[in-house]
C-alpha cells in the first residue's frame, strides 16, 4: 500500500508558523513537505515574513499558484484581476476566494493519498473538520496536543522567531476598522486598490465592510487628515 505524503499547510500567519516550529524536525528530516498557496494578493508582511521564515529556519517552502480561471484565454494574474473582472468583491458568508485561490490549489498539488497537518490552535478547535477530499486526511497537532494561540506564541518565540501578524488579502472581508486604517497608513497603494476593487462592484452594492463603503472611510480618513493638519496650523 502507497504511503501517504505529508505536507504542512502553511499560510504566514501565528497559527501555521507555531506548527511548521513543532514539526521542525520533520521538515528538516524531508519527511514533510511545506506549502504555500500563492495567489499574489496577501499582504506585503506576509510574503516578507514567508521569506523571513525560510531563511530563519532554514527550511523551502513550496509556492504553488492558484488556476484562478481565464479571460479572453489568458490566465487571471492574482485574486484581484479575478474580482475585478466578475465585478464582484469577496463575500464573508460564501468565502469562495478562501476556496478558489487557498484550498483548491493545495489539494490540485497534493499527491494522492496525503495527509496534511493544518495550523489551527485549541481556541479554534470548531474549524478542524475532516478533509474535503477523499484522498486526503486532515491532521491538527495543535488542536491534539491542547496548545492555544497563547501556547503558539511561545512556540514562536522559543524558535527565536518574530511573531508574524494576521495572515490574510490586502481585501480580505473579514478585517477590522482597525486593519482598514492601518491598510491606509501603511500601504495606500493597496487601500485604493481595494476602492477600486468596491467601487467597480458597486452595481452589486457589495461592499468589503458590513453595510459601510470603504470609499466613505477614506473619506473619513481625509477629513479626519484635514482636521488635524488646521489644528496644528492653528495652534
Amino acid at each position: 500500500m502507497t504511503q501517504p505524503t505529508r505536507y504542512i499547510s502553511y499560510g504566514a500567519g501565528v497559527g501555521s508558523t507555531a506548527l511548521l516550529c513543532y514539526m521542525i524536525d520533520e521538515v528538516r528530516a524531508g519527511d514533510i513537505e511545506v506549502v504555500f498557496s500563492n495567489h499574489g494578493c496577501d499582504m506585503p508582511e506576509n510574503y516578507e515574513y514567508l521569506a523571513y521564515v525560510q531563511k530563519a529556519l532554514d527550511i523551502e517552502i513550496t509556492q504553488v499558484k492558484p488556476d484562478i480561471g481565464t479571460r479572453e484565454g489568458n490566465r487571471f494574474e492574482n485574486l484581484y484581476d479575478y474580482f475585478i473582472f466578475k465585478q464582484i468583491t469577496p463575500s464573508i458568508h460564501i468565502r469562495s476566494c478562501t476556496f478558489k485561490a487557498k484550498i483548491e490549489p493545495f489539494y490540485k498539488y497534493a499527491k494522492r493519498p496525503s495527509i496534511v497537518y493544518m495550523g489551527i490552535t485549541y481556541d479554534e478547535k470548531r474549524r478542524a473538520k475532516d478533509s474535503p477530499k477523499k484522498y486526503t486526511k486532515s491532521v491538527y497537532p495543535l488542536v491534539d496536543a491542547g496548545i492555544s494561540r497563547m501556547d503558539a506564541l511561545k512556540i514562536i518565540e522559543d524558535a527565536g522567531l518574530s511573531i508574524p501578524q494576521k495572515s490574510g488579502c490586502y481585501f480580505c472581508p473579514f478585517q477590522s476598522k482597525t486593519q482598514w486604517r492601518a491598510l491606509y497608513d501603511n500601504h495606500r497603494e493597496l487601500f485604493e486598490k481595494a476602492v477600486i476593487l468596491e467601487t467597480n462592484a458597486a452595481k452589486f452594492r457589495s461592499y468589503l465592510l458590513p453595510n459601510m463603503s470603504i470609499v466613505d472611510l477614506k473619506k473619513a480618513y481625509e477629513e479626519q487628515t484635514k482636521l488635524d493638519d488646521y489644528i496644528e496650523v492653528n495652534r
